[in-house]
C-alpha cells in the first residue's frame, strides 16, 4: 500500500522518466532498434534511478501500469522523432516498446496507439510494440484482432520474453507478430548448458521457419555474443552492448559507438 501511495504521488510530480536500451547487430555493433524502459527517479534519491523491476508488480495491481505504459509511449515517440529528425538515429532503427496486460485489454489500444503517433509525428513504421506471451495466449481471438489493426496501422509486433509462456504452436503461425524476442533466462546459460542451448536455438530456427525476426535478451558476455551468432541470431540487446540510458547519455553511447552517421 505504501508503494502504490508512492507511485501515485510518482505520477503527480513527475517523476518517471524513460531509460533507452540498444538493440544492436552482434556482428558489427550495427544500431538496429531501441527499447524505451520506464524509470523511477525518487526525490529521496535523485542520483539513483528506479529499475521497473523493483515497482512494475504493484503499478500492475493498482492499475498505474495504463498511465506509464501511455507516458512512456508518448516521452520515447516524441524523442525518437527528433533523434530521426536531427540523423542521430538513422531511419530504420525500430522503437520498442512494452504493453501491460491492462492496457492491452483497452478495447481502444490501436485508436490509442494510432493518436498518440499522430501527437508525435512519428511514422507507424517506426515503432514495436512488445506483448508477453502470457498476455497474447489468453484471448487467442481479441488477440489476433488487436495485433491485425496495430498491424494495419503500420506498427511492428514482437512477442517478448518468448519460451517462458504457453504458446500453441498452431496460433503462433497465424498470430500477426513480426518478432519473437529470446527471454534472458535461456540465454544466460546458453554457452554452457545444453538444455538452454537446444531452447535457444530451437527458438531461432522457429523464428527463420515462421519468416520472423528473432532479437536475443539480456547478451552479457561475449560467449553469449558468440553463442548467438553461430545460431544465426544476429539481434541482441543487453549490457554486453549497453546498460539502460537517459536520453543524453544514449546520445553519447551513439556517438562513441559511431553507430549512425550522424
Amino acid at each position: 500500500m505504501t508503494l502504490e501511495s508512492a507511485l501515485h504521488l510518482a505520477l503527480e510530480h513527475n517523476e518517471f522518466t524513460v531509460a533507452y536500451q540498444p538493440q544492436c547487430d552482434i556482428k558489427t555493433g550495427e544500431l538496429l532498434g531501441i527499447e524505451a524502459l520506464v524509470r523511477w527517479r525518487r526525490p529521496d534519491d535523485a542520483a539513483d534511478l528506479v529499475s521497473a523491476f523493483r515497482f512494475i508488480a504493484a503499478a500492475e495491481e493498482s492499475g498505474i501500469i495504463v498511465q506509464l505504459d501511455q507516458f512512456v509511449m508518448r516521452q520515447a515517440f516524441r524523442q525518437m522523432k527528433q533523434w530521426l529528425d536531427s540523423g542521430k538515429v538513422n531511419a530504420g532503427v525500430t522503437l520498442s516498446v512494452n504493453m501491460s496486460a491492462k492496457l492491452f485489454d483497452n478495447e481502444d489500444i490501436p485508436h490509442l496507439v494510432g493518436r498518440i503517433l499522430d501527437e508525435s509525428g512519428l511514422p507507424a513504421d517506426a515503432i514495436e510494440v512488445e506483448v508477453t506471451e502470457s498476455i497474447m495466449m489468453r484471448d487467442v481471438s481479441r488477440t489476433t484482432e488487436v495485433l491485425s489493426q496495430l498491424r494495419q496501422l503500420g506498427v511492428k509486433v514482437a512477442i517478448d520474453d518468448f519460451g517462458t509462456g504457453y504458446s500453441s504452436l498452431a496460433y503462433l503461425r497465424n498470430l500477426p507478430i513480426s518478432r519473437l524476442k529470446i527471454d534472458r533466462m535461456f540465454v544466460l546459460d546458453a554457452p554452457i548448458k545444453d538444455n538452454d542451448a537446444a531452447i535457444t536455438q530451437t527458438i531461432v530456427a522457429l523464428a527463420e521457419s515462421l519468416k520472423l525476426d528473432v532479437l536475443a535478451e539480456g547478451v552479457e558476455t561475449q560467449a553469449q555474443s558468440d553463442f548467438l551468432l553461430d545460431l544465426g541470431c544476429h539481434a541482441a540487446q543487453g549490457y554486453w552492448f549497453s546498460e539502460p540510458l537517459l536520453a543524453g547519455p544514449f546520445e553519447d553511447f551513439l556517438r562513441k559507438s559511431q553507430v549512425t552517421d550522424g
